[in-house]
């Protein structure tokens, strides 16, 4: 055998050995690796079965920010087209377009107006005996309550004047799904005697939404005061915890005597993934 063929045999061994070691399996594939908790090569994080396109560390191992098109609940509002299906009526107003801003917040100057029911003359009945009893809400109480409507009774939808006293008074909203049910989503309003309560400001302004707090961890909150209810749209990737679902700080009114009575709530959606769900419930803990 010649010098040169002797050569030739030894380099194409070696480049034999070379690709049977490419074709071993042992190049590295960042995506193969992802998810198994360890931060390998090509990843910007790793928390293993926590890996989230909802939080801090998506599916892909990549860390989130804002504009990456996904919604860091908790953190974000939205994210470029990514709304988490809100909607501005979901948001409490009328209807328009929700946009997202740069800073992944809700823009919501293409909505609206907020939904605020125009008052219409109360209707008048003649009593008539009847063997069921009465029910436990009074329209014209000045508190919009479950089971009620501001068509049927717009005189509770009518913001009443309060001067803020400088107290402020603590309620709590708790939350009940039927048994069984894990509810991802809840609307509710939240009603208060305006001329014993209140709220600074309107709609969905910073004064009003700094005011709602103690929501449960990981879920996004829109909240639009309607100057007699406050209308909350809870969210959250997974189930709803039942109890606690948020507080509210309202001022309370200068005169007043502030009770427990002058608030209340009433679920106005409930839904999870696979849809709506029925049979929802709130309660009110107050002073």
């Amino acid at each position: 055998m010649s010098y040169r063929t002797l050569v030739l045999h030894v380099v194409a061994g070696a480049l034999s050995a070379t690709l049977a070691a490419c074709d071993s399996g042992t190049t590295l594939n960042p995506f193969r690796l992802c998810g198994n908790g360890v931060i390998d090569p090509g990843e910007q994080c790793d928390d293993g079965d926590m890996n989230s396109d909802t939080g801090a560390c998506l599916t892909t191992c990549r860390i989130a920010f804002c504009g990456d098109g996904w919604v860091y609940v908790g953190k974000e509002d939205c994210d470029t087209n990514n709304f988490l299906s809100l909607t501005c009526k979901n948001l409490g107003f009328d209807g328009g377009t929700l946009r997202c801003t740069t800073g992944c917040t809700f823009d919501t100057s293409q909505c609206g107006p907020a939904f605020t029911p125009t008052p219409t003359v109360a209707q008048t009945s003649t009593p008539t005996p009847t063997p069921t009893p009465s029910p436990a809400t009074t329209c014209g109480d000045g508190l919009i309550e479950n089971g009620e409507t501001c068509d049927a009774c717009a005189t509770d939808c009518t913001p009443r004047a309060c001067t803020a006293s400088g107290a402020q008074t603590t309620f709590t909203v708790n939350f009940a799904p039927p048994p069984g049910e894990d509810a991802s989503s809840v609307t509710v309003l939240v009603g208060y005697r305006s001329d014993h309560v209140s709220i600074p400001g309107a709609g969905s302004a910073s004064t009003v939404t700094g005011r709602v707090k103690n929501k449960p961890m990981n879920s996004i909150l829109g909240v639009n005061d309607l100057d007699y209810a406050v209308r909350v749209v809870l969210t959250r990737s997974s189930q709803i915890p039942p109890g606690r679902l948020f507080t509210v700080d309202f001022d309370s009114c200068a005169g007043a005597t502030v009770a427990s009575s002058d608030v209340s709530c009433s679920v106005a959606g409930c839904a999870s993934s696979f849809g709506a769900i029925e049979g929802c419930t709130c309660a009110v803990a107050g002073p």
